[in-house]
């Protein structure tokens, strides 16, 4: 990773994005929400996220989208994917700046815009839940339709954020979910982090953004001729199987498995299958041809766009690991970012009684031949003190033992006192 630095900007390469860090004093990049729309998260004490749709296809790492979730906490949740255990800052994420904040004040505002070109989001004088002294932070992401996304800052007071009660993080991340089945029912889906951009807090005040450019994936080719063709940085493969153009890591990371891609994929145009449908003529009137389509990306108003000097590493390193908490994520010196796994745990409804039945049918089969094991032990052997046991609880001696004694009062007795004083019922309707 190679680091330019400028009197007015930082620009950064990130294998999936650049970045470029740039003092906005006049503002040029801040977006003014007067009489646009108010999340319903302002001022909420009990919502933490919603779910939105936008107008349009945002492609994030190659993937188009047009649902997600925008939180309290100052980011954007990738994913319609949620559960009770699901680490939420863990991956997933487009984060201007991410913390334990809240919109419980009353100056505190969600904002939005949808132009069908662009959405943008803005949070406005939110507070810090564990550190309100600092005051309010004020700022928003854009995201283009070209897969642009812009971060701009117009009030940051301060940059020296405990991340105790939240992470806190600038950047994006995306994952792949990988689901297994149980032995018992149900299944373990785990969220696996293939790639993650994290820039540093302390470049942010007030007016300052930051723009972060897509690179050319692989999953944008829709043919084996496109994919094995892409003269990019990744290691792109087709496969029949999936029709999915592919470096084996990407969001449909466990389909390519499922369907054993990464034994089965080409890697060159003339590992391509050749057209069966290939009309024939027989005149000798030429067709004008039509030549293949290469996908461009819209240009986005945004100035000051320098030209990328570095390349991307080639080698990608894997390293899977399960985590339950929301914990401190540690540092790696993986070439891409390291890949890291959330396991969530989710229950089919259809095998749900399937779990809990099975092993209670295990406990008590076992449970009738142990005790089939001993009473043909104590039998066999009955000068043990098993065999002395069983002699002593047979069925005649304990007949002998209880034939002297009474369970019934004498029937003179006044039978209504005996109802009376054991007060039994057979009515059950009282039940």
């Amino acid at each position: 990773m190679k680091i330019w630095i400028t009197k007015t900007k930082i620009s950064d390469h990130h294998d999936y994005y650049t970045s470029r860090i740039i003092s906005d004093s006049e503002g040029a990049y801040w977006n003014e929400l007067e009489n646009h729309t108010r999340h319903i998260l302002s001022n909420d004490h009990r919502r933490k996220y919603s779910l939105k749709r936008i107008s349009f296809n945002f492609p994030f790492y190659g993937r188009p989208i047009n649902t997600f979730a925008i939180t309290t906490q100052g980011f954007l949740y990738m994913s319609t994917f949620t559960h009770p255990q699901l680490n939420w800052a863990f991956t997933h994420h487009i984060a201007p700046l991410m913390g334990n904040f809240d919109t419980i004040g009353n100056d505190s505002h969600i904002l939005y815009k949808d132009d069908g070109h662009s959405f943008v989001v803005e949070w406005r004088n939110v507070e810090l839940n564990d550190q309100s002294e600092k005051g309010p932070y004020t700022y928003q992401t854009t995201l283009f339709k070209n897969g642009t996304i812009l971060f701009a800052y117009k009030s940051v007071p301060d940059t020296d954020i405990s991340g105790k009660l939240w992470p806190v993080k600038v950047g994006v991340s995306d994952a792949f979910y990988f689901d297994r089945d149980s032995p018992f029912g149900g299944y373990t889906r785990f969220v696996v982090r293939y790639h993650l951009i994290n820039l540093n807090v302390s470049y942010l005040a007030n007016y300052t953004a930051i723009v972060l450019d897509p690179l050319p994936t692989c999953n944008e080719a829709t043919t084996c001729e496109n994919c094995t063709s892409l003269n990019i940085a990744f290691n792109c493969s087709w496969c029949h199987a999936a029709s999915r153009c592919s470096s084996g890591i990407d969001w449909h990371r466990q389909n390519w498995r499922n369907k054993r891609c990464d034994e089965n994929s080409v890697g060159t145009p003339e590992q391509c299958p050749i057209p069966t449908n290939i009309p024939t003529t027989t005149t000798t009137t030429s067709k004008p041809t039509t030549p293949i389509a290469t996908t461009t990306k819209a240009t986005t108003t945004i100035p000051s766009k320098p030209a990328s000097t570095t390349t991307r590493p080639s080698t990608l390193k894997i390293t899977t690991t399960k985590i339950m908490s929301t914990t401190a994520e540690p540092r790696t010196t993986s070439t891409l970012g390291t890949v890291r796994s959330d396991a969530v745990r989710s229950k089919k409804d259809s095998k749900s009684e399937t779990a809990i039945v099975v092993p209670l049918v295990i406990a008590l089969v076992v449970i009738l031949i142990l005790c089939g094991a001993w009473i043909i032990y104590a039998r066999t052997h009955p000068n043990t003190r098993s065999g002395i046991w069983l002699i002593e609880h047979s069925p005649r001696k304990m007949k002998e033992k209880f034939s002297g004694i009474s369970f019934f009062k004498d029937s003179k007795e006044d039978t209504s006192t005996i109802h009376s004083k054991y007060g039994v019922q057979s009515d059950s309707s009282t039940f």
